[in-house]
C-alpha cells in the first residue's frame, strides 16, 4: 500500500514495509529531487523502484527509534547519513535491545555514517528542517520530528487513537504518557504521520485518543 501527500514544495510517500507493516516515509523535494527517508523498516523494492523512476537521490535517513521494524531497511541506503537519538544508538546492533529476537533476526550492522541527535536538534533538509522532539517511553531515545511546520513524524510514540507499547527494552509506561501529553500540547494542529496505522492530527488525538487525558 502506498499513499502520497503533496504540498507546494514536497512530496511525502508512505510505503508500508515488513512483517508488521511499518510506515516508511520518503520526503522528496520536488525541485532538487533530494529525498529524506524516515524509518526504513524493511527492504522494499517498491521504494527503490520509485526513487529510480523519479530520478531522485536519497540524502539522509532519519530514525524515530531503534526497533528492528524501523531499521531493517538501512542497507538500502548504506552510504548516506543516518540520524538517531543518542539513547537509541545502542539498539542498532543488538537484537536483544531492538527486539530483533522476536523474529529471529540476529545480524544487524551499524550504519557507516551515523550522527546522534538529542532533543531540539535541527536536521536541515532542502529549504526546511526536521525539528527533533525527544519523546521517550516506547524506547529511551524515541523521537518525533516536526517537518516544514506542517507534519509530525511520530514513530511509535503516538498512533491514531493509541500509543506505542511500553514493555520492551528501554521502555517506560509513565514516560510515554508524558511524551504523548508533550506532543498533544504542541501549539499547532500538525498532521501526524505515525510509525504504524493511519494518518491523524493533533486535534483529532486531543479529542479522541484515550491516552490524551490519562
Amino acid at each position: 500500500m502506498l499513499t502520497e501527500t503533496k504540498d507546494k514544495n514536497y512530496i511525502i510517500k508512505n510505503f508500508k514495509v515488513g512483517p508488521i507493516e511499518t510506515n516508511c516515509y520518503a520526503v522528496m523535494d520536488k525541485i532538487t529531487k533530494k529525498i529524506a527517508i524516515v524509518d526504513p523498516g524493511y527492504y522494499s523494492q517498491e521504494i527503490l523502484n520509485w526513487i529510480y523512476e523519479e530520478k531522485a537521490a536519497v540524502e539522509m535517513v532519519i530514525l524515530t527509534h531503534g526497533h528492528f521494524d524501523h531499521i531493517l531497511g538501512l542497507d538500502m541506503f548504506s552510504d548516506v547519513l543516518v540520524y538517531i537519538n543518542e539513547h537509541d544508538e545502542e539498539m542498532l546492533t543488538d537484537p536483544e535491545k531492538n527486539a530483533g529476537f522476536m523474529i529471529n533476526q540476529k545480524d544487524f550492522k551499524k550504519p557507516k555514517n551515523l550522527k546522534t541527535i538529542s532533543d531540539g536538534s535541527l536536521i536541515n533538509f532542502s529549504k526546511s528542517q526536521f525539528k527533533t522532539i525527544h519523546t521517550p517511553g516506547h524506547t529511551k531515545g524515541s523521537c518525533c520530528f516536526i517537518f516544514n511546520e506542517e507534519y509530525l513524524f511520530s514513530g511509535d510514540t503516538i498512533f491514531k487513537g493509541s500509543i506505542g507499547r511500553s514493555d520492551l527494552y528501554g521502555a517506560d509506561p509513565n514516560q510515554i504518557k508524558n511524551s504523548v501529553r508533550k506532543i498533544l500540547n504542541l501549539d499547532k494542529n500538525y498532521i501526524i504521520l505515525p510509525g504504524h496505522g493511519n494518518t491523524s492530527t493533533i486535534m483529532f488525538e486531543k479529542n479522541n485518543n484515550p491516552y490524551s487525558l490519562t
